[in-house]
């Protein structure tokens, strides 16, 4: 039986070091002792894992073992007290996920990381003997912690999540780890169900390139356009001020686009069945968007509309993304958990702010569904 040993914190200059590859045809009694250290160490420790680095050895072994009862992640199985030299690994497809873990090297700290759900393992016994193991789930996020000690990293380096730390006992208090579970998708509407072209909603009413640009300039980059979003003027106040900038042949037109416009956003109808699948996984749906009130009862009233939980729209919060406010008052007004949230939008500096909030995101592209499917996945989100 080994010893128990110190396990080197955070800091020290062990844990900072790339460690060598053991000579593989030369296990010899230091190996095995070091080994032997490693598995007593975690069995009276917390941990589920240990590299060698953490008791001050910086070579290629670590230690692997625990019951599926002492594990708090769902997918957690069983796995036996295991001894790997010079383990290496390689992801088995591009599916991550992100959950928090802990080490035994940064006490008391949590941090949430994004890991391959899938991987090849590689390794060698006590015996030499080359084993190679397909892991998912649990094991394989702590395979990669654990390798990753050999390359002189802890988990801190790999926090990216905004808001991304907790502490042991705040994971429990609020059962953050449970609320690492999506239940709220958010979604903007403009370029992300809705299409949105100006020079193609113009192209509908206009006879020729001259009032295409006049129209556009206008109506759509004006500044009553914006104020409109804000909900700081209504249509009947910007219809009048529209009118005073367009020669008297465009003002008919003027009125056929500021009733209909919003007929002229097509419906991204991938969007749209995703949606559809979102509610029948039982996911809550709700739209945050910058725009008019008009575009709110277009879309509420459309087919894809009695799918959504609710709907939060600049004009009707005369507040508009990416301010801060309008992100608590969505939290508010549904009474949602921001951890519990995933927000769609097309512009980065929204998503941005949205994290800030505590929420998770991705900047949509219109012209790339399946990479918005790839992150749905990759926070867990279930599709089928």
């Amino acid at each position: 039986m080994g010893k128990v040993l110190k396990v080197r914190e955070v800091g020290d200059p062990a844990l900072g070091k790339i460690s060598e590859e053991v000579d593989i045809e030369n296990i010899n009694s230091e190996i095995i002792g070091i080994i032997e250290d490693l598995k007593t160490t975690l069995q009276f420790g917390t941990g589920l894992g240990i590299a060698a680095p953490q008791i001050g050895v910086n070579k290629k072994i670590i230690v692997v073992g625990a019951s599926k009862d002492n594990i708090t992640y769902n997918d957690a199985e069983d796995i036996p007290l295991t001894a790997m030299i010079n383990p290496s690994w390689r992801k088995l497809s591009e599916d991550t996920d992100i959950q928090y873990e802990g080490c035994m090297s940064v006490p008391e700290i949590r941090g949430k990381v994004e890991r391959y759900k899938e991987i090849e393992l590689t390794y060698y016994n006590e015996d030499g003997k080359k084993i190679v193991k397909n892991l998912k789930g649990f094991f394989s996020r702590l395979i990669q912690h654990e390798c990753d000690h050999l390359e002189g990293i802890t988990f801190l380096e790999k926090v990216k999540t905004p808001n991304g730390f907790a502490t042991k006992e705040n994971i429990k208090k609020y059962g953050l780890r449970n609320n690492n579970i999506i239940k709220n998708i958010i979604f903007d509407l403009g370029n992300v169900l809705l299409g949105w072209n100006e020079d193609y909603i113009v192209s509908k009413f206009a006879d020729n390139d001259e009032e295409k640009e006049i129209l556009k300039k206008v109506i759509f980059k004006s500044e009553e356009w914006f104020k409109l979003d804000e909900g700081l003027i209504n249509y009947k106040e910007a219809m009048i001020i529209f009118k005073e900038k367009l020669p008297s042949n465009l003002q008919k037109k003027l009125e056929k686009i500021m009733s209909t416009w919003y007929e002229y956003m097509p419906m991204n109808m991938d969007i749209c069945n995703l949606i559809k699948k979102l509610k029948e996984n039982n996911y809550n749906v709700y739209a945050l968007s910058n725009t008019h009130i008009s575009v709110y009862e277009y879309v509420k009233n459309s087919e894809c509309g009695k799918y959504f939980d609710g709907f939060l729209i600049s004009a009707k919060e005369k507040m508009m993304k990416p301010n801060a406010n309008i992100y608590y008052r969505l939290f508010e007004k549904f009474k949602l958990n921001p951890e519990e949230s995933f927000f769609i939008d097309d512009n980065e500096q929204n998503i941005i702010a949205s994290e800030k909030c505590g929420m998770r995101g991705y900047v949509f592209d219109i012209n790339n569904f399946e990479g918005l499917i790839r992150e749905l996945k990759k926070n867990n989100i279930i599709i089928k």
